[in-house]
């Protein structure tokens, strides 16, 4: 329920009968006689819905912006967990409780009651309830789910690797001698890829197009990446292949997110400059989002958005201007950076090859407007820095 506190003498109306919006512009506070526009939300139940980085972030922000918020977190999984860090789970590198993100105490200490293994049936927008839970205000951080094409091949074969489930499942059936193809060459495809090598002897890879993670490299940076990845024992195919020749086909071909009734959709969950969704008191952060035709579908800008929906929520007060496309990860033990309009072939370029680094920066009247850098950190830290200037 919400509540409001007057600024004047600390007075907290909460009437379930009669809510504070709905008050009258004339309506004094009964102790001091303060008129409503002194009085400021207090507390009111926030309700999140996904256990990922957006809705955890929200979380966590929420508390730091109103220590008298009830919040609740739904999540359909067992554990809040680093996501990011499956990979790491699939080359054996770390442990189960390593990847958890945050201990089930730290959580709880912020006051943050976790609601573990729900999966939501309805959501009743109109009276505020999410299934039998009840909120004011309601951040949708429902992320997203593999995308499996239809592929010529056995389904007992498709494994895909998105949640803790996923990885337990692959780690049990793929033994080392076991033939693997992986079909998807972005992030996620080249990391599993390489991370097999640690279970199995060699692993395709089937892209399409002319390179690999087109959205974070160019047509040499890529090139030089397939030329690590071939040290590692990773093959990539550019052509069509036989998917019934592998044991066993891991499918990285992106995600797609799920509509919910009765809220804008395109492609993601509709948001505005202030995480809003179409329906009051509904906001949406992460990977289930979709703001002016872009979905970003990356764990800083899920980050990110899950911070600023819960900003918008309590505060009330937020322009949110999209988030600017920079990547900066390792993928099979390689460092990647890519940032702004990197493939662009108009305007001063500067682009250098040298051995197993790589560099192309893209220049518009003076200033960085993309640029992209393989295997040099310190590199990248420079063209970073001069792009944030502007």
């Amino acid at each position: 329920m919400k509540k409001y506190k007057c600024r004047m003498c600390e007075y907290i109306y909460e009437n379930e009968d009669i809510p504070f919006e709905d008050l009258d512009a004339e309506y004094r506070c009964p102790v001091c006689g303060a008129d409503k526009l002194m009085f400021d939300l207090y507390s009111f139940d926030l309700v999140i819905v996904g256990g990922g980085i957006a809705g955890v972030s929200a979380a966590i922000k929420a508390r730091e912006l109103n220590e008298n918020v009830s919040i609740k977190l739904i999540s359909n999984e067992s554990a809040i967990y680093n996501r990011i860090r499956l990979i790491d789970l699939i080359s054996g590198s770390v442990s189960m409780s390593e990847l958890l993100l945050y201990k089930a105490d730290y959580l709880k200490s912020l006051n943050v009651e976790v609601i573990y293994n729900k999966e939501i049936k309805n959501f009743d927008f109109e009276n505020k309830m999410v299934d039998d839970i009840k909120y004011d205000k309601l951040i949708m951080a429902t992320g997203a789910k593999p995308f499996v094409p239809e592929l010529d091949v056995d389904k007992d074969k498709i494994l895909t690797v998105r949640t803790i489930k996923d990885v337990i499942e692959l780690n049990k059936v793929v033994k080392d001698d076991a033939k693997v193809c992986v079909v998807g060459a972005g992030v996620l495809g080249i990391e599993v890829a390489a991370a097999m090598t640690y279970k199995v002897m060699s692993v395709d890879i089937v892209a399409n197009g002319d390179r690999i993670i087109p959205r974070q490299l160019s047509k040499k940076g890529s090139d030089i990446l397939i030329r690590h990845l071939k040290k590692k024992n990773v093959e990539v195919i550019f052509n069509s292949v036989n998917l019934n020749d592998y044991d066993y086909v891991i499918v990285c071909t992106g995600v797609r997110t799920e509509s919910v009734d009765k809220l804008e959709f395109n492609r993601g969950i509709i948001i505005d400059s202030q995480m809003k969704t179409n329906i009051k008191d509904v906001y949406a952060a992460g990977d289930c989002t979709e703001y002016e035709g872009k979905m970003y579908g990356l764990w800083s800008v899920a980050m990110e958005q899950g911070e600023l929906a819960a900003e918008s929520a309590v505060s009330e007060e937020l322009e949110y201007n999209g988030s600017k496309f920079q990547t900066k990860i390792k993928v099979a033990g390689i460092d990647i950076f890519s940032v702004g309009d990197f493939d662009r072939e108009t305007g001063d370029i500067e682009e250098v090859t040298e051995s197993d680094k790589y560099y192309k920066i893209v220049k518009e009247e003076g200033k960085i407007i993309g640029a992209v850098v393989v295997s040099d950190n310190n590199k990248a830290m420079d063209i970073l820095s001069e792009y944030r200037r502007g």
